[in-house]
Parts: structure tokens; C-alpha cells; sequence
């Protein structure tokens, strides 16, 4: 029977993944990490079939463990990255991919140069029960250093992938401001959220790399199976909940590009944004570049760039600093409540109004006005 302690995190990741993964109205990310989820599961289970020593195909068996050991941070990176980018993938995913192959070859060639192998004694001596000294094979010792050594590999695999997908996250960020006047509703808590679970979960690996002796007590065991149980509930729970993709942004940028506006001089383009500030068109809490762009019959590469250079600001900060200019206003006239004033100046929300005001003027609202 499989340890209790890798049973219920590989069922609950499979049971996860499942529902993510064959749901009715699932975009791409949400399949991708659903087969990531499901992967992970399969790859406890077999980490606890190993354990229960149910197996008499050690080599084999312990080769495809590693193969998909190196390969689990990789779908999470994918994953995460379906969400700000619908491309295929790119030369730097193809390192990435055949990185653990060439590892497991490398193992595959040492492992079989090895002349003695006493399976009980490797899996006895990996999860901390040591025995008497000289007892150790030279097989059994070339394993248990190869094991240290790919869960060091996989270890600063996790790191690195933990970094692409931070990256990933970042770029999306960036997508959102060229494009949008406000993220509220784009999902960014909720990848900020699965971020941070993956970090937690990677440091709960490194006590089964640097304190092998650990790994023998029942305490830690059960706390890693929880752990991990409550790490999959959660993720699926928050991307389960992620509605927004690069889809939504793909459509308002493809619909833009089909257009095929032209072009326009820089001073055309000002004058016709001096009369859309006029309207005070940063009054529409949901207002975004394409609808600029629409309005004045500009291509949004070019208003984006234009925005840029002359203002050295993305779609989202300019939009901001005309709502807190009005708001400042309005403030000045002394009518009206911060709440209205936030309503009125085209925030969504008055924590967004609050956090932006506070970010550009360098005092709260209530503190502005109280000195006007």
C-alpha cells in the first residue's frame, strides 16, 4: 500500500487537475494546469509506489521518476505563461525541454556502469535510515550521490522556473497598462496568489535535500502531506476563479489590427487628444486604448508609442494621472465627498482612487483636500 503521506496530495492533485482539466467553458491556461496538476499527481504516486518498494524494476522505474521530476516545474512554467502569452514555443523553451532529458541521459549512462546495486539498502539509506558504517556498496553509494545530486538539479530548476514565471507575470503586467486604463478584474491577485503558493511550496522541499535525516519522522511527513494537500486546493481554487487571459487582450488588439488604421503625425494625433481630454473621456472607468484609438482613428501601435515617447507613460498611467488632475480639481472646489469625487473622476473602485492619488500626489486624499 502507498504511504498515507504521498497518497492523499497525488489524489487530491489528480482530483484537481481532473476537474480544471475536463470542465465545461476552460480556456487554455486552465487545461494547461490542469494537466500540470495531474502530472505532479502521478509523479507522487509514483514517488510513493517507490517508497512502498511495490516495484522489483528499480532502474527503469527510478529513470522515468527523475525524467518527470525535472520536467514538473516546466509545466507550471508553461502554464503560467498561457496567460499573457497564446504563442508556441520559443527557442528558450526548447533548451529548457531537453535540459532534464540530458541530465537523465547522463544518469542512465552511469547508473548502468554500475556493477552492484542493493536496491532495499539505496531506498533505506534515501529516506534516512542509516545503517551500520562499511555496510554501503559501491553501487548503493553512486546512487545515493546521484540522488543528491538531481534533487540539487531539480531543486535549481524549481528556483529558475519560479523566476521565468515571476518574469512571465511581469510582461503580462506591462501588456495590461499598454492597453487598459485600470487591472482591476485581471486577474493579477490571483497570479500574484499561485505565485506566492509556488514559492511556499519550494521551500518546503529543501529540508528533503539538505536534512535527509528528517524525512524518517512521522511529524514531518504528515506536515508535508498537508502541505501539499492544502497547496493543490488552494491553486486549483484560485485558478478556477481566472477568467481573464491573453485572449481577451489578443481580440482588442487583433480587432484594432484588422482595421488597419494609418498612421498620423504627432501633432494630429495631440490635437485630437486635447479635444477627447476636453470630453474628459478618462471619466469611463472601463475605457481602454482601442477605444481611443477607434475614436480618433489611430492605430493603437501608434497611440502606444506616442503615449510613450512624448510622455514617457503607458496607456494606464497616462489614463490615471487625468483622473487624479480632475479629482484634485474637484477637490479644490470643496462640493463634493472623496467618494463621489472618485466616482466622478472615472475610478473603478475608491482604494483604486485612494492608492493612485496617494502614489502621485504623495499624500492620502483626505490629507489633499484638508490643506486645499
Amino acid at each position: 500500500m502507498i504511504p498515507f503521506w504521498y497518497a492523499v496530495p497525488s489524489i487530491s492533485a489528480i482530483l484537481a487537475g481532473g476537474c480544471l482539466f475536463l470542465g465545461s467553458g476552460m480556456r487554455r491556461f486552465h487545461r494547461y494546469m490542469g494537466f500540470t496538476f495531474i502530472f505532479e499527481g502521478l509523479l507522487l504516486m509514483l514517488a510513493g509506489i517507490m517508497r512502498a518498494r511495490l516495484s522489483s524494476f528499480y532502474l527503469p522505474i527510478y529513470l522515468l521518476y527523475v525524467a518527470m521530476m525535472l520536467l514538473s516545474p516546466l509545466c507550471y512554467l508553461f502554464a503560467v505563461r498561457s496567460v499573457s502569452n497564446e504563442g508556441g514555443l520559443r527557442g528558450r523553451d526548447g533548451f529548457l525541454l531537453t535540459m532534464p532529458a540530458a541530465v537523465l541521459l547522463v544518469v542512465a549512462m552511469v547508473c548502468g556502469s554500475v556493477p552492484t546495486l542493493d536496491r532495499n539498502l539505496f531506498f533505506s539509506l534515501m529516506y534516512g535510515n542509516f545503517p551500520l558504517p562499511g555496510t554501503v556498496s559501491g553501487g548503493v553509494a553512486v546512487m545515493l550521490s546521484l540522488d543528491n545530486s538531481i534533487f540539487i538539479i531539480a531543486l535549481t530548476e524549481q528556483i529558475v522556473i519560479q523566476l521565468f514565471c515571476f518574469l512571465s507575470f511581469r510582461r503580462y503586467v506591462g501588456q495590461l497598462e499598454r492597453y487598459y486604463s485600470t487591472t482591476q478584474g485581471k486577474s493579477l491577485g490571483l497570479l500574484a496568489a499561485i505565485l506566492s503558493l509556488m514559492a511556499l511550496r519550494l521551500l518546503v522541499m529543501v529540508p528533503l535535500g539538505f536534512m535527509p535525516s528528517v524525512t524518517s519522522a512521522m511529524w514531518f511527513k504528515i506536515t508535508q502531506s498537508a502541505v501539499y494537500l492544502l497547496f493543490y486546493i488552494a491553486l486549483a481554487l484560485f485558478v478556477f476563479k481566472i477568467r481573464f487571459t491573453a485572449q481577451e487582450l489578443a481580440k482588442s488588439i487583433n480587432a484594432q489590427e484588422q482595421r488597419a488604421l494609418p498612421p498620423a503625425a504627432d501633432d494630429v494625433i495631440s490635437a485630437r487628444m486635447g479635444t477627447l481630454i476636453e470630453e474628459r473621456f478618462f471619466t469611463d472607468p472601463s475605457v481602454t486604448l482601442l477605444d481611443i484609438s477607434s475614436r480618433i482613428h489611430i492605430n493603437t501601435k501608434y497611440l502606444a508609442d506616442y503615449l510613450r515617447y512624448h510622455y514617457n507613460e503607458t496607456f494606464m498611467i497616462f489614463v490615471n494621472r487625468l483622473r487624479i488632475e480632475y479629482a484634485a480639481t474637484l477637490m479644490e472646489e470643496g462640493k463634493l465627498q472623496l467618494s463621489e469625487i472618485s466616482e466622478r473622476s472615472g475610478f473603478i473602485s475608491p482604494s483604486t482612487f485612494y492608492r493612485n492619488f496617494t502614489k502621485m500626489k504623495g499624500v492620502s486624499p483626505s490629507q489633499y483636500k484638508k490643506t486645499e
